[in-house]
């Protein structure tokens, strides 16, 4: 592979790699490990596929996996975790949405990260968690759901 062809999709991937990495493992440092490491395993392992984006998700998914079960325990939120989330097109709401996703379970948390950052359409999404599309479907409009009930206790309505 040619440089300038690993320059450009680091480039256009390693941004929302690395919010989905960080949705996973709420820490900074590891996060950017996680990219690097997946960016590496994918290119090692990179045979035809249809859709290089949905291969580099299922390479940081199981990486972060694969590192789970080697430490043998949970990572949990870390308080700085907000901070780490590079801006693009932020509004006021950004801040507090994240943080409200990121308080959510798997695998609505993980879902809805999908869902807002990766570009991934629900077929993409659906493979990569292992749920089908109408499953995943039926939980990002639930989390949604939450998510909008919420927004308006907290004075965050659309009004």
């Amino acid at each position: 592979m040619e440089n300038d062809l690993i320059e450009e999709i680091y480039r256009k991937y390693s941004r929302q790699l690395y919010i989905y990495a960080l949705s996973l493992v709420h820490n900074r440092a590891d996060a950017e490990d996680l990219v690097s490491e997946t960016f590496i395993r994918a290119f090692l392992s990179l045979k035809r596929h249809d859709n290089l984006q949905t291969w580099l998700y299922t390479v940081l998914r199981n990486l972060f996996f694969d590192e789970m079960r080697r430490r043998k325990h949970v990572i949990s939120l870390g308080e700085q975790m907000l901070a780490h989330i590079p801006p693009a097109g932020e509004t006021d709401r950004t801040p507090w949405l994240y943080e409200k996703i990121n308080a959510l379970k798997q695998p609505d948390r993980e879902i809805m990260i999908l869902t807002l950052t990766s570009g991934l359409n629900d077929e993409q999404i659906a493979e990569l968690v292992h749920m089908t599309k109408e499953n995943v479907r039926v939980i990002r409009h639930r989390t949604k759901q939450k998510l909008k009930e919420l927004a308006q206790k907290e004075g965050y309505s659309n009004d």
